[in-house]
Formats: C-alpha cells, structure tokens, sequence
C-alpha cells in the first residue's frame, strides 16, 4: 500500500478533493524511506526462499541485514533466542563453506557423519598391521590352525 501510494502521490496532489489529506513533506519522506528499506529487506525475504539457498549464504544474508540495519541484531545474530544450539549452527556453516571446525563444533555434528566406506575401514594402520603379519608368517598357519582359532574365540593360542 506504501508503495502504491508513493507511485501515485503527484497525481493525488491533483485531487483537491483529497488534498488535505495527503501527508506532510517530512512525513512523505520517511514514508520513502521506509519503503525503500521495505524493498531491501524483501529482495532478501525471497533470496531466503530460494531452493538452493545453504545455511551459509543464510547466515551472510543475515550478517548484511544486521549490518545495514543494527535492531535487527537482537533476532537475527548467531546468539538470537531462536538459535537452539550456535555451535551447531556455525559448525554447519563451516562444513558447508568448506572451512576447518574446531573439536566442540566437530562433536555436535557427528552425530550426521556417515560410516566410512567398506574401502576404508580395510586401510586402518592395526588392520594393515595384521595383514602384513599374516602375510610374512603365512608359512606358519594352516587352514586348521585358522579353523580352530576362530572357532574358539581364541586370538593368540594355537
């Protein structure tokens, strides 16, 4: 409506009928000025709903409006009441931003870290040490030897 009544404001200057009551100069000027804040801040309201839009560019979006307009720091700051766990949130947006995370940020998101690959779990250094061990000593063991061992649960008797 403020927008609307900016667009038409000289041509209801026309009107006399409804000329006084049109706002004072001043009153028009923060008038301007609100909606021209308006028009920012909603620019930003549809970046927000952008499919693709990370936590990342969130948190950017919401430093630039805290920066341009300070009363909105108590809302939308890192610290704001609505932020359940700040350290979560900044480790997030590290991980995404490919950034390095500190231990406390590391431990509240690794509950979301996914087990490592088949692959991997094979290239532990005690796994590799074992390998190489049964590999020198393969002369040593036999099938039977190997049968009876992981049938008794035994690991280091014969």
């Amino acid at each position: 409506m403020l927008t609307r009544y900016v667009k038409i404001r000289d041509a209801i200057k026309m009107v006399a009928a409804v000329e006084d009551l049109l706002p004072r100069p001043s009153t028009h000027r923060q008038i301007v000025q609100l909606v021209n804040k308006l028009e920012d801040l909603d620019s930003i309201c549809v970046k927000l709903q952008l499919e693709d839009c990370t936590l990342g560019e969130v948190r950017r979006l919401f430093d630039t409006v805290m920066a341009k307009y300070p009363a909105t720091s108590h809302h939308l700051g890192a610290s704001a009441r609505i932020v359940h766990l700040p350290v979560f949130e900044d480790a997030v947006v590290k991980l995404l931003s490919d950034r390095e995370i500190i231990q406390e940020e590391e431990e509240n998101v690794a509950c979301f870290a996914l087990p490592a690959p088949p692959s991997q779990r094979g290239s532990k250094k005690s796994n590799f040490e074992m390998l190489m061990f049964l590999r020198a000593n393969r002369g040593l063991w036999d099938f039977t030897s190997l049968f009876r061992i992981s049938n008794s649960g035994c690991q280091g008797e014969e």
